[in-house]
């Protein structure tokens, strides 16, 4: 009786700890951050109205307020520790362009109140109290927006079995982030695109008035100084001041200082698209190349699997490599997936001050037809309406058609039956 012969082996590189710390991903809720600003409006409404004393304003700003809205967040908090039978460091809010947006326009509006209310004479006291109220300002809307969790789970953690066999689910998923990545990419050009040509007409516009004789720059400043004054007294329900201001006087030049400063605004607006795209450049890059080694794994899959077909029994060492493999393709799926993650909210970022830009452009475009001719401004008007309303209602409808065949129900399969590409990421951050 012989021996058996040695098997040769390869080696194999232990696979990665997976991470088991996954925090459960929460939907983001306006409730605290548009209740505190009601309750901080209200408050300022019956101080101006004479109802407070100066002393049980500062008193309700500075401290009843801040208890009722710590207390309220404590026992949100605590609802959804039960309702999830999750502990304080497993759950967060989800990451999203809308609500951080919002958060930085609340600190800014947080930090002018502050300025507009401390009234005291300049000197060193007045300079260290508006320092730190400031500090508290900001501090306290981070803490309440970062903690504005609502029972809405984002993604749901419903780890199916996978519909189909291993291999061809690596297919799979890698067409659909490869489709995703380039849908991207294409998004971001676009934008850059209309924002470079557009950004450059507004601006031009913008110095071809300025250096013209139908408006001056004093007016210009004379009317952003109006608008100020109006945006101001709403801020701090101060009206009496301006209330000459709210008729402004129509005239030609009026209307040509408007359009130069609709045209200044939006040029802005679309500078800041732009600049985005720097960090979108550096992050699709690491999308792209954990896709490329994601492919480069997955072709030597395949070959594995191709020649293991026909192979009875399977060799250990063949086996081992084809797992190896696998592990290596979810471990580059997951870095795609966060790379991607980080992509999403610069997309909205950019999507938000592109809307905003095209938005006060077709502003500047009615206010130069009402140069020309009220009616014209009003034909000017219902087009900009029809041109944004359309795709609007144009996806409802075809998100019903697609609903009767199924579509979305198909997606919400795809995110089920791919727990690799749906599921938390490894230790690997970009």
């Amino acid at each position: 009786m012989t021996a058996p012969e040695p098997q040769l082996q390869i080696p194999v590189p232990a696979p990665a700890k997976p991470v088991t710390n996954k925090k459960l991903q929460l939907r983001f809720s306006y409730v605290l951050l548009l209740s505190d600003l009601a309750l901080r409006y209200g408050v300022l409404a019956l101080w101006r109205g004479s109802f407070l004393s100066s002393t049980s304003f500062w008193l309700l700003q500075l401290l009843v307020i801040p208890v009722i809205m710590f207390t309220w967040l404590g026992l949100r908090q605590n609802a959804i520790k039960l309702r999830f039978g999750v502990k304080d460091n497993e759950f967060e809010v989800k990451d999203a362009a809308h609500w951080i947006i919002t958060m930085f326009l609340l600190m800014i509006h947080a930090v002018y109140q502050v300025f507009a209310r401390v009234t005291t004479s300049p000197g060193w006291r007045r300079d260290t109290v508006l320092t730190l109220l400031t500090l508290a300002a900001v501090g306290y809307i981070l803490t309440i927006a970062v903690s504005s969790e609502s029972q809405k789970v984002v993604e749901a953690e419903d780890q199916a079995k996978p519909a189909y066999d291993a291999a061809d689910e690596n297919d799979r998923i890698l067409i659909w982030m490869q489709t995703e990545v380039s849908d991207f990419q294409r998004t971001v050009e676009s934008y850059t695109i209309e924002s470079t040509l557009i950004g450059a007409l507004a601006f031009s516009a913008f110095v071809t008035i300025i250096s013209s004789d139908k408006a001056t720059l004093l007016g210009v400043k004379t009317l952003l100084a109006d608008l100020w004054a109006i945006v101001h007294a709403g801020i701090t329900l101060n009206i009496r001041p301006v209330r000459g201001l709210v008729t402004l006087p129509f005239s030609s030049e009026t209307v040509m200082v408007a359009i130069a400063c609709a045209a200044l605004i939006a040029s802005m607006f679309f500078v800041a698209v732009i600049v985005a795209r720097l960090r979108f450049n550096s992050l699709v890059g690491l999308a792209n190349y954990s896709l490329e080694v994601t492919a480069a794994f997955n072709d030597k899959e395949d070959e594995i699997d191709r020649q293991l077909l026909f192979t009875q029994p399977v060799p250990a060492p063949a086996q081992e490599r084809l797992t190896h493999l696998r592990e290596q393709i979810a471990d580059s799926l997951g870095d795609a997936r966060l790379a991607m993650e980080q992509l999403r909210p610069i997309i909205s970022y950019m999507r938000i001050f592109r809307h905003v830009g095209v938005l006060t452009f077709l502003g500047a475009l009615v206010a130069s037809a009402m140069w020309v001719s009220p009616v014209l401004a009003g034909g000017f008007a219902l087009i900009a309406v029809l041109a944004y309303g359309y795709p609007t209602l144009d996806r409802l409808v075809r998100d019903a058609v697609l609903r009767k065949h199924g579509f979305f129900s198909v997606q919400s399969l795809l995110k089920k039956s791919s727990p690799i590409m749906w599921r938390k990421t490894p230790s690997s951050h970009v």
